[in-house]
């Protein structure tokens, strides 16, 4: 069976070939399924990596946003946008460090999948995974312990957003980008993270007028 590609002297190279290979050989069998559906395909593309598809999910995202917590929120609470926005770029730069680090190759480099060869060719962990399950566990946290949790419909808002990153997480598998391991140690390292910042960060809450409650 064949070993995904490391980079130079990635620490992926020592992870157990056993693993690394069962890894490559359910993400050829994910993609070649998907392969099927070439409109399927498409729209996920267009979901998970186009600009305008991108903009669109914040935009409906932000949206039911403020209707679900609008009660919640005062005239300070725009203030958490940028709380957010510093949060995703810690992310982004994180998982791109991880990379680095790991060294594996993406599956198009390695000739299993047809993937964009002008993206970053590394592929652990998923970036689209890391930011979006952050985003994910860090509104989860934020709803959970603050005020935000007396809305309505504060719970289904925060399984909403898990069940996106779950898509986002197996669009990386449907479109060749990622193997299942990236994806899933995204989610992982995500999750790390979300918790780290939260509670590093909670007197910047109180300064948004959404202290603990």
């Amino acid at each position: 069976m064949a070993r995904s590609l490391v980079f130079k002297n990635g620490w992926w190279k020592n992870i157990p070939a056993s693993i690394d290979q069962i890894d490559v050989a359910y993400q050829k069998k994910i993609e070649a399924l998907f392969d099927q559906w070439p409109v399927f395909e498409k729209n996920i593309e267009w979901i998970t990596e186009k600009n305008a598809g991108i903009a669109l999910t914040f935009i409906v995202m932000g949206t039911v946003f403020y209707f679900v917590f609008s009660k919640q929120l005062n005239k300070r609470s725009w203030l958490l946008l940028p709380w957010v926005g510093i949060c995703l770029g810690l992310s982004d730069l994180s998982s791109t460090l991880l990379k680095k680090f790991f060294g594996r190759l993406k599956p198009f480099v390695d000739h299993i999948g047809t993937g964009d060869v002008h993206h970053p060719p590394f592929s652990f962990p998923s970036n689209h995974s890391f930011n979006s399950f952050t985003l994910a566990f860090l509104l989860y946290l934020l709803i959970r312990w603050t005020p935000l949790k007396k809305a309505p419909h504060a719970q289904s808002f925060s399984l909403s957003m898990i069940g996106w990153a779950c898509f986002i997480g197996f669009s990386r598998l449907f479109l060749g980008e990622h193997y299942p391991l990236d994806v899933l140690f995204g989610a992982i390292f995500a999750g790390s993270f979300s918790l780290l910042y939260y509670f590093s960060s909670r007197s910047v809450l109180r300064k948004f007028s959404i202290s603990e409650g």
